[in-house]
């Protein structure tokens, strides 16, 4: 057996915030997962402790209250019909990371599809980010990465294949109300999703290298979100411990996020809330921010949190005094 401390679920009463039509879209709330395709990273792969910042595929984490996921692409060979997901560190174009072998765009997102068509009324934010194309150089004997720019007309046909929407201009998703922001989501067969060039395109990451423990987290949040007053951007308030070397995992800081998110006004008017361990209260920091999330997708959260503990120790994160 194992358990998880995935919190008390869903909030149905008290504090929640309110997603209201006139409100702008970088003003309303989101619960996004960072680095979330490194739910792919196998548990056996060598690479797992250094880059893996999930335990659930990208469907699931929906299930478990993700609104808002950090998609990290790379275009293999320069074919877009290949787009795989990484977390790597590229230096003159030699990445260093994983890359999805068995997961691709083309092979996740019928799923997620699927999911928004039986959520009609959810939206969610595929925010692309780090995205690079690769190009195998003969005489050197390997595989150089160059950037790409994430709003690239062929990678956003990518997800228009399979029906999903895409915005590039910036100076749209800054402007445009969060009911805007809805209908322009809406696809054909139902659903809303809704591509965004992110982290360094329409996006201020708030990216601080510096965040290691917890207490660093609660410091690094208090300023990000006195300076979102001043904010004129989509904006991630990154609540999470910063990599090193290892990545720091921590239920124990979902709580306390869960914590200032419903008994505090720490987060009022936070827009793009982004935490690792979505299984770690993940369902009920989205609750708080707004999203409806039924006992059946809890259901299903907790099942998947479940068999990735089980299968992967999910649940087993470090909570040391050094991380404190």
């Amino acid at each position: 057996t194992c358990t998880c401390d995935l919190g008390p679920g869903p909030v149905s009463t008290g504090r929640r915030a309110s997603r209201t039509a006139g409100s702008l879209l970088r003003t309303s709330p989101f619960l996004m997962t960072h680095d979330s395709a490194t739910g792919f990273v196998g548990p056996s792969d060598i690479l797992q402790k250094f880059t893996k910042t999930q335990y659930l595929g990208l469907r699931e984490q929906l299930d478990c209250g993700a609104r808002a996921l950090d998609i990290r692409v790379v275009v293999k060979e320069g074919n877009f019909n290949n787009i795989r997901f990484h977390h790597t560190t590229v230096k003159d174009g030699v990445a260093i990371g994983w890359v999805s072998l068995q997961q691709t765009l083309a092979n996740t997102l019928p799923g997620i599809v699927e999911w928004a068509r039986q959520h009609p009324e959810e939206l969610v934010l595929l925010a692309v980010s780090h995205c690079y194309k690769t190009r195998f150089l003969e005489w050197a004997g390997f595989e150089e990465w160059t950037p790409l720019d994430c709003a690239d007309d062929r990678l956003l046909l990518a997800f228009a294949e399979h029906g999903v929407p895409a915005e590039p201009s910036c100076d749209n998703l800054w402007s445009w109300s969060l009911e805007q922001a809805r209908r322009n989501a809406q696809m054909a067969g139902g659903g809303r999703l809704l591509t965004i060039p992110a982290d360094g395109m329409c996006v201020n990451g708030n990216y601080d290298s510096s965040v290691h423990s917890r207490g660093a987290v609660r410091q690094y949040v208090e300023k990000t979100m006195r300076e979102a007053a001043q904010e004129t951007r989509i904006f991630q308030v990154q609540s999470l411990m910063q990599s090193v070397l290892e990545v720091p995992l921590s239920q124990q800081l979902n709580a306390d996020v869960f914590a200032w998110a419903s008994n505090e006004s720490l987060y009022n008017g936070v827009n793009l809330l982004e935490v690792n361990l979505a299984c770690a209260y993940g369902a009920s920091i989205s609750s708080v921010l707004g999203a409806n999330i039924s006992e059946g997708d809890y259901g299903l959260c907790v099942a998947h949190c479940k068999r990735a503990c089980e299968k992967e120790g999910a649940c087993k994160q470090l909570d040391d005094d050094v991380y404190v």
